[in-house]
């Protein structure tokens, strides 16, 4: 079962929603500095599903957690754990899972945005 959705919104700004039954984490791609020497960055937005603007969202897909984020160039990934399966159980009721699947969320671009898994040997 997933605890959360992802959602994607590309106008007037690029951002990508995580959003549980409670919550929503929102990721707006930014840039620090001047000229040609810009930083990557994301601003993040926590607050109530109650009170966030989700107008204009689309659905990307569904997931179980986040690992974070992780910048390769001027490319900014929220990664999304889409599959896990129960490794070993602890006690009762308490359980560790194996993280099967990551997708790679771009914050930046107008592009397919899932990415989906990196190829294992």
């Amino acid at each position: 079962m997933f605890n959360l959705r992802v959602l994607c919104r590309d106008h007037p700004q690029r951002a990508i929603a995580l959003v549980t039954s409670d919550h929503v984490l929102i990721f707006h791609y930014n840039t620090v500095g001047a000229g040609a020497k810009t930083t990557p960055r994301c601003q993040v937005e926590f607050s109530n599903v109650s009170s966030a603007n989700l107008d204009g969202y689309r659905p990307l897909g569904a997931g179980h957690g986040t690992l974070g984020m992780i910048t390769l160039g001027e490319d900014v990934f929220v990664c999304v754990v889409t599959d896990s399966s129960e490794a070993a159980t602890v006690r009762p009721g308490e359980s560790v899972s194996r993280i099967d699947n990551v997708d790679f969320c771009m914050c930046r671009r107008f592009v397919a945005v899932l990415l989906g898994p990196l190829p294992r040997d």
